[in-house]
């Protein structure tokens, strides 16, 4: 696997490919396997007695368009937001707030009772924005301060 690492073809092979992944986290990973192909393919070919020069090359051929694998590996690997979760939230936020309108109702006055809604609105729409902000933070980057959070909470 040394050779492969130093080669600037297979180090051209795997930029290309990952330029079209967009998860970043994963291109150490897709970069180790790619690579590990291609020196897999090196040493088969090496084994039937292609010159060491043109192995490089051969096995770079026979993995195929790096724009191709990289479009493939980006479909594979791309991170899918889950709308039916979403939906499903706002629903339950929706019938929850009519609920609790519902009870409120009772013995109170209308222009009290629009302030009381227009607070729980606020309070579900910054629920919301964090609940958004949670989703989309990588929480490996929290895990140096797992032991502050833990006492904290």
């Amino acid at each position: 696997m040394r050779a492969v690492e130093k080669d600037a073809a297979v180090q051209e092979f795997l930029d290309r490919g990952c330029r079209h992944i967009r998860v970043k986290s994963m291109h150490a990973e897709i970069r180790e396997e790619l690579g590990s192909h291609i020196a897999e393919r090196m040493d088969m070919l090496a084994s039937e007695g292609v010159a060491e020069e043109h192995c490089a090359q051969e096995a770079i051929k026979l993995m195929g368009d790096p724009d191709d694998i990289g479009r493939n590996l980006h479909r594979a690997h791309k991170p899918v937001f889950d709308w039916k979760l979403v939906v499903l939230l706002g629903l339950l936020t929706i019938v929850g707030l009519f609920g609790l309108l519902n009870v409120q109702m009772s013995g109170r006055r209308i222009w009290m009772l629009a302030q009381f809604f227009e607070k729980k609105l606020f309070y579900v729409a910054l629920g919301f924005v964090g609940l958004f902000i949670c989703y989309f933070l990588d929480y490996r980057k929290l895990r140096k301060y797992s032991g502050v959070i833990f006492c904290g909470t």
